[in-house]
């Protein structure tokens, strides 16, 4: 019995004296003078349920994908996006109406005579077949994959999920980027935006693209080529009317 209270009470020094130490280890390892502070993950800010929330507020399964993440990735049209979206599949058809999306496998066989199971939106609007939305993005804000039903928010015509893609709003202040790539295949690229603010509640945002790409091989006798050139502008007004109303 005398042995037994001596382990016991050498048991429980232990344990304190361990606890003590990792209690006053604690300050010493966070608090260090001269040292940077710690950075800041920052918030993710998504639009899943039809408003600007952070992510970890939504009980939706997103695959949220920012601006600069995209840039740093190259995703420069929706073949691309898997790359860095591994639920998100496309499928390829003759024409538009053959393009085929699919999250986690699951999809519908085709679009051109019911409405595709992955639902595509671009800044809210949907795009009934995503065949048109396989051009070149251009001055994207971000991307959402959402995984499962989304028929609540996004209609029936999202039952295996939605694609929700958001480009970049006027912003309120003078800003703009311009970007060049020269690449195989005689591809040429030119892409950029311009910011303009007009006032105290009006902007202006206007994103232009220009991509030519003489392709990778040409047809004997005739001389046609595979590759295919991209052009694209959007302009992009924002007024701020009154609290209630933009």
């Amino acid at each position: 019995m005398k042995s037994f209270l001596y382990l016991t009470s050498i048991v429980l020094t232990c344990a304190t004296s361990n606890a003590a130490l990792a209690q006053e280890a604690q300050p010493q390892t966070s608090e260090i003078e001269g040292a940077p502070p710690a950075p800041d993950a920052g918030e993710i800010i998504v639009t899943a349920q039809r408003r600007s929330e952070r992510l970890q507020d939504v009980p939706i399964a997103i695959t949220s994908l920012g601006s600069a993440r995209l840039e740093a990735a190259n995703v420069q049209t929706l073949q691309d996006l898997p790359r860095i979206a591994p639920t998100l599949r496309g499928g390829n058809g003759p024409g538009t109406s053959g393009v085929r999306l699919s999250i986690h496998g699951i999809g519908s066989l085709g679009n051109s005579a019911i409405e595709p199971s992955v639902a595509t939106f671009l800044d809210g609007v949907y795009i009934a077949r995503p065949g048109a939305m396989y051009g070149a993005l251009l001055d994207l804000d971000a991307i959402e994959v959402l995984s499962g039903p989304q028929g609540t928010l996004f209609g029936r015509n999202a039952s295996v999920g939605a694609l929700n893609i958001r480009t970049k709003a006027p912003t309120d202040r003078f800003e703009g980027n311009l970007a060049a790539e020269i690449g195989t295949g005689d591809r040429y690229r030119l892409d950029g935006a311009v910011n303009l603010p007009l006032g105290e509640d009006v902007a202006l945002r206007v994103a232009g693209l220009v991509q030519l790409f003489d392709g990778y091989w040409k047809t004997t006798g005739t001389g046609g080529r595979s590759g295919v050139d991209n052009y694209a502008v959007r302009g992009t007004l924002r007024a701020r009317l009154s609290d209630s109303l933009t």
